[in-house]
């Protein structure tokens, strides 16, 4: 079993961080632990342009993340049932 777990990647510029170069469809499974997009001051959780950050952090992740993956590769995303505002079923 062969493992790397990598911290401090910005996950919507994959192509671009030189740790990923040639690595092109190598990955059988990803992991994303709570996903968040960042507070915004004077803005709460629930408040649609939060709500609009979060769901296009996860666009942005799953657009970079396809070529890296392998065929029939898995993507798990672990999230927070219990969160206010920014719920894992948006």
């Amino acid at each position: 079993l062969d493992c790397e777990v990598l911290h401090n990647v910005d996950c919507t510029r994959l192509a671009v961080d030189p740790r990923f170069q040639g690595m092109e469809e190598k990955f059988g499974a990803v992991y994303y632990n709570f996903p968040h997009a960042g507070v915004v001051p004077g803005f709460f959780d629930s408040h649609p342009f939060v709500r609009w950050r979060h769901a296009n952090l996860m666009h942005l992740f799953f657009r970079a993340l396809r070529p890296f993956v392998k065929p029939g590769g898995s993507v798990k995303v672990a999230s927070n049932s219990n969160a206010t505002g920014v719920r894992y079923s948006d």
